[in-house]
């Protein structure tokens, strides 16, 4: 188990409100860091907030929309006002963006803006967040950790599975 002494400390999590954003948010705040939680769903940042707080646990909600310049300068500004600086930047949001597996062969289902969409959560929101929290980070000689997916080194791909008769059969 990862521990560190995180008092005084202040992070930005984004995706903070579910999946692993949200164990960073944990793991984060029981060391004792005051964490932003940055999530587009402003409703589950409501519900993580409450829950943590209950647990002593320092949280603000932070709201924002990654794909959008103006809503990650706006979130990091406040989030930074909020808790009087920023220490850490953890860049933990991603997205398929779609409910559904869309085979790669089917170019018909995909569009120009599924895939703008991907990548201005993916990859573009990275550079939004560590761009507006620079100055911040800069001052407090913070650090920056971003996550990405698996799927970037081995795609989630549908495949058949196909038995042959001689695997299932009893010698």
């Amino acid at each position: 188990m990862i521990h560190a002494d995180l008092k005084g400390k202040t992070a930005i999590i984004t995706g903070g409100a579910s999946g692993l954003g949200l164990c960073a948010v944990e793991l984060f705040t029981e060391m004792g860091c005051t964490v932003a939680i940055c999530d587009v769903n402003e409703e589950r940042i409501a519900t993580q907030v409450t829950r943590l707080t209950e647990m002593d646990r320092h949280v603000l909600p932070a709201p924002a929309d990654l794909r959008d310049n103006d809503s990650v300068d706006a979130m990091v500004k406040q989030a930074a006002e909020a808790m009087g600086g920023i220490d850490y930047l953890v860049n933990v949001a991603g997205h398929s963006v779609t409910l559904e597996i869309i085979p790669p062969g089917d170019l018909q289902s995909q569009t120009e803006q599924l895939w703008q969409d991907i990548m201005s959560v993916n990859l573009m929101s990275v550079f939004r967040t560590v761009k507006a929290a620079e100055p911040y980070l800069r001052e407090s000689k913070g650090a920056v950790v971003s996550t990405s997916s698996m799927s970037g080194f081995r795609p989630v791909v549908p495949v058949p599975l196909t038995v042959s008769p001689k695997a299932v059969s009893p010698p």
